[in-house]
């Protein structure tokens, strides 16, 4: 099937064109940091971590009330995010489509309503029901517009959960319900034996099993954010003061985009003062996840070598 969104489309993207993975994937995930004695938020870090490059692209610091949003991102034409499921929501997903980029997101069976590219209602767990194992599925379907935001096409792509998976995603429905109070829908139940991606790509730039690969890179900025917490400790939040909490974290976030700047212009770095040519052959055994290795990246943000320019201008007297 054709992909709706893009049928009529006069925009021309390299996305289409070339190579999925050459493109920039930018993962957004949410953490929280509690000062001494809290016993709930009270600081959100909201990050943007580029998967090609292996930096953080964005770090906002907010206070508890600060909501995760998709909006928060910084994006250029044709990037591609990949988000969890709190993260699907049609106002955001609307925002992402309007910046000229994409978005993979996991989604809830109930997280959205759907429709057919007609206009009829659609279900997803009436879709799914007929899946083999190990199989995936995908459709074509629309969020439905408001005064607010135009109607929106994208692809859900579902896939079934091993045995084991299934039972423990009941698991926790049962326990989560039992612990706030109501009684878990049998919708829910059966939900559990799917994973459910909504993504705006179409297909001729990633198939089904494509998209549920690109997902799995999620884990990638988990692991960013654990080596905020290990190497740099920016969990132990040691103020209790909110302004000098808040000076103490961003000099943290500072300190670690710096590392990062500094890490991945590492392998092209000349000590003698004039441009090394890169070795892209040679950056990738530095950086073996750096999906982005390639003679023909773009430049520009949230390309290694975009930062060579804002760190040579911080301090020019500096030897």
């Amino acid at each position: 099937m054709a992909s709706p969104r893009h049928q009529d489309s006069q925009r021309t993207s390299s996305l289409y064109n070339g190579n999925l993975w050459t493109q920039v994937l930018n993962l957004t995930a949410l953490s929280t940091i509690q000062r001494p004695g809290s016993q709930g938020t009270t600081w959100r870090l909201h990050a943007q971590w580029n998967l090609g490059t292996g930096q953080w692209e964005h770090v906002e610091l907010t206070d508890a009330h600060g909501a995760e949003s998709l909006t928060r991102l910084h994006l250029r034409p044709d990037d591609v995010v990949l988000a969890d499921r709190n993260y699907a929501n049609p106002t955001a997903l609307a925002w992402i489509v309007d910046q000229h980029a994409e978005v993979i997101v996991r989604c809830g069976w109930d997280a959205l309503r759907l429709q057919t590219l007609d206009g009829n209602p659609w279900s997803v767990l009436d879709a799914v029901r007929g899946l083999p194992d190990a199989t995936p599925g995908e459709w074509w379907v629309q969020i439905p517009g408001t005064k607010d935001r135009p109607t929106l096409q994208v692809r859900i792509v579902a896939v079934r959960k091993s045995l084991h998976a299934a039972e423990q995603a009941r698991r926790k429905a049962r326990k989560d319900a039992r612990d706030h109070g109501y009684p878990v829908a049998q919708e829910t139940l059966e939900a559990a034996d799917y994973v459910f991606i909504l993504t705006t790509l179409p297909e001729t730039a990633a198939d089904a099993a494509e998209i549920l690969k690109l997902y799995r890179l999620r884990w990638q900025i988990e692991s960013a954010f654990k080596r905020l917490e290990s190497l740099l400790h920016i969990d132990e939040l040691r103020a209790f003061d909110p302004d000098l909490a808040q000076t103490y974290l961003l000099a943290k976030l500072l300190g670690t985009i710096m590392v990062d700047a500094i890490r991945t212009q590492g392998p092209d770095f000349s000590p003698y003062g004039f441009p090394v040519q890169t070795d892209i052959q040679r950056r990738l055994a530095y950086f073996p996840t750096d999906l982005a290795g390639s003679p023909h990246d773009r430049p520009g943000p949230g390309r290694s070598d975009g930062l060579a320019g804002p760190i040579a201008d911080v301090d020019q007297s500096t030897p």
